[in-house]
């Protein structure tokens, strides 16, 4: 009785690991019993009864006809009280504020944080995955990287669903991973700022959008539905798409005529955030170009530097703290969960246009 029991815990302990070590995924079919059998020198029966267990325990499921497989659960898992956070970036512009959000909550639940910064990048975004993996986290936040482009790192985020650690993501989220998120309903905000600018009699609008992240992509729907709404078509001569990458270089000096013969004929111009706004505002500055005189312009996230900048700026509102509390509170109800294959939670927040001294209706000239 005791040899039995010692074959079959062996056995158990084994597959429980290559479970928690991700080697086996979410979804993953383990080897058949016969497989296991040869491999570990066992009889059948005592093969089945170490499935049977990690069955009992929420680790596998047995499908009647076709095997067994890894099930999205870890009851088990001993909780570590720490909560992973993935960002693009950390210290400036909107992230502060999300961080803080977040922290609120949290803590209350005497959870501490770990930071992960990846700049945008995937290979940093791959580091930072496979570190909070390390550290036996309760739950993930993440903004995810580059989230318009195909991802590499979805095998890493499947190995958080197989070892039961809840993840939500916040900003944007990746079509090819279904996930729970916190969003700002990016779609909408670009089809109200558009439909803001036609109000005011803008018919030749333009737009600077971000091709590797989604919102970009979203913002530039909104505006694109709005307009066809509204009989006017995109001018594909009137956009700029631009990546992490190259943003500096668009921007650099030199390249002022670029920019400006791009947008020559546009009365309005879309910014796919404040920071982008500002640039522009700065690059119509030094070449005599006035705002909102010759040209209207609209940015998103109604951050800070909305009125630092030298022209108040019409913006979309983030919701920011709003959207780290939220994007805790959700994870909070994701931890509760005893499986994870079907809690998939989805929220967009709304946003509201704060107007200042950007955008000039064209209805009426002499204001």
């Amino acid at each position: 009785m005791e040899n039995f029991q010692h074959k079959y815990e062996t056995l158990y302990h084994c597959l429980k690991n290559e479970i928690l070590n991700g080697n086996f995924q979410y979804g993953d079919k383990i080897p058949t019993e016969n497989d296991l059998a040869a491999k570990f020198s066992l009889s059948r029966f005592t093969v089945r009864r170490a499935i049977d267990i990690l069955a009992n325990e929420g680790f596998l499921e047995k499908r009647h006809g076709s095997g067994t497989y890894v099930k999205a659960t870890n009851p088990n898992r001993d909780r570590a009280g720490i909560i992973g956070i993935i960002t693009t970036y950390l210290d400036d512009y909107i992230f502060p504020s999300i961080i803080r959000g977040i922290e609120s909550v949290l803590t209350l639940h005497g959870f501490s944080l770990n930071l992960g910064i990846t700049e945008n990048k995937l290979a940093k975004e791959t580091a930072c995955l496979r570190v909070m993996l390390s550290q036996n986290i309760d739950g993930l936040i993440i903004e995810g990287t580059k989230s318009a482009l195909i991802n590499p790192n979805i095998g890493l985020l499947e190995t958080f669903r197989a070892r039961g650690i809840p993840v939500v993501f916040i900003n944007g989220n990746y079509s090819d991973y279904d996930s729970s998120y916190i969003l700002m309903d990016d779609e909408m905000s670009g089809q109200m700022v558009a439909q803001y600018l036609i109000d005011n009699g803008h018919r030749k609008i333009g737009g600077i959008f971000k091709s590797d992240d989604i919102q970009g992509h979203r913002r530039y729907r909104g505006m694109e539905k709005a307009m066809q709404l509204n009989g006017i078509s995109v001018e594909e001569s009137s956009l700029l798409w631009y990546t992490t990458e190259n943003l500096e270089q668009i921007f650099r000096t030199e390249y002022d005529h670029l920019l400006l013969n791009r947008f020559k004929d546009c009365t309005a111009l879309i910014c796919y955030n404040d920071q982008i706004a500002l640039r522009v505002i700065r690059t119509f500055e030094r070449n005599g170009v006035k705002i909102p005189e010759d040209i209207s312009l609209i940015g998103f996230d109604n951050s800070e530097l909305c009125e630092v900048s030298p022209v108040k700026l019409t913006s979309v509102t983030h919701a920011r703290s709003a959207m780290g509390e939220a994007a805790a509170n959700m994870l909070l109800e994701l931890i509760a969960q005893k499986d994870l294959s079907s809690a998939i939670r989805k929220q967009y927040l709304p946003s509201v246009m704060v107007h200042r001294n950007s955008v000039r209706n064209l209805l009426m000239p002499n204001k």
